[in-house]
């Protein structure tokens, strides 16, 4: 078995580019029996070429790579970094074992750091700035900034970093940064989805409504401000950002939906 660095740093960098261009193929035939395998196989196969020389070892470790593969897509650059690294440097009679623990726990942290804290936060900042700039896509432009550059950076380090740190950078994972971070998205989100509520009351007055005084105005922005509360003191209180964003955003539709057939709002 060879060293990926063994000749000079250079082969390294074409191989994390090469694996960083691959991941966004991930999902690329995705199927119910082994679901990401192929795509992993495509992403970590320049990997494998240069780690085993002789064509029966390569061979052996392609097999290996098409059994089951399942992950969080952004982790898959890191993924293939710590599998290559395992087959360098472990028997193969662990490396099965050791791979399906990698790739359960980085689908876990993956769901919950791009899916569970990033997604909600860059919607909600997005949703935010298009009220504030209705006519123009800055909104999306941001929302879509948010998420994809810290998505795309992740990408481009996961190989290197999983290949030279080993599994060790697994426990990054759980470190105090890591979830100071978290703790910083949740409260961004929770600050955000406060002047979000903020910004849809005025929508609701200006819009919709003739006058402050309006009663039935006045029901939707007790309605609107009370969803934005429940909403900012439950993220607070640590439940998931998604798991209260959706119910909140459902049921103020709901309401405001009955109020208008029942009541009869214009």
């Amino acid at each position: 078995m060879a060293d990926l660095r063994s000749s000079n740093d250079s082969n390294m960098v074409s191989i994390n580019r090469t694996v960083f261009l691959r991941s966004f193929f991930l999902e690329t035939l995705w199927n119910y029996p082994r679901m990401q395998n192929i795509g992993f196989t495509y992403c970590i196969f320049p990997a494998l070429r240069r780690i085993h020389r002789s064509d029966r070892d390569f061979s052996d470790a392609v097999s290996r790579q098409l059994e089951s593969a399942n992950t969080h897509p952004s982790m898959a650059p890191l993924f293939a970094g710590l599998v290559s690294r395992l087959e360098r440097d472990r028997p193969t009679s662990d490396l099965t074992s050791f791979r399906r623990r990698i790739m359960t726990t980085l689908a876990a942290h993956g769901d919950r750091l791009f899916w569970g804290h990033l997604k909600p936060f860059a919607a909600i900042v997005g949703v935010v700035a298009m009220l504030y700039f209705p006519i123009t896509l800055f909104g999306s432009f941001l929302a879509l900034m948010l998420y994809n550059v810290p998505n795309i950076y992740f990408r481009m380090v996961g190989f290197r970093r999983g290949y030279d740190e080993g599994l060790k950078i697994l426990e990054k994972f759980r470190s105090t940064g890591n979830e100071r971070l978290l703790g910083y998205i949740r409260s961004g989100s929770s600050l955000f989805l406060g002047i979000l509520t903020g910004l849809l009351l005025r929508q609701c007055y200006r819009y919709q409504f003739d006058g402050v005084g309006d009663f039935y105005g006045l029901v939707s922005a007790l309605d609107v401000s009370l969803t934005g509360i429940i909403g900012f003191v439950a993220i607070k209180s640590g439940f998931s950002v998604t798991k209260v964003t959706l119910p909140i955003i459902f049921c103020a539709i709901l309401v405001l939906g009955l109020l208008r057939y029942w009541i009869g709002i214009p």
